[in-house]
């Protein structure tokens, strides 16, 4: 019984801890992706640099830059 409650106790902190890392991604994912249409609108920025600067794949960049409209130039 006592081993049942110790790993219910660890599942539950971990899952927590992935609940808020969840959360923290969320709001950095909120925050990155207006810049990331900004910079290619701007068209100061290649995606490539986008691609760099943000962390995202290049597919990702490119279905952004797509679904707002932006061709790459």
């Amino acid at each position: 019984m006592a081993m049942k409650r110790d790993l219910r106790t660890a599942l539950q902190a971990a899952g927590d801890e992935f609940k808020a890392a969840r959360a923290s991604m969320e709001q950095t994912r909120a925050h990155l992706l207006p810049l990331m249409v900004e910079a290619l609108k701007a068209g100061e920025l290649k995606q490539r640099e986008v691609v760099e600067l943000s962390g995202y794949t290049r597919e990702s960049v490119r279905n952004l830059a797509r679904l707002n409209g932006i061709v790459p130039k």
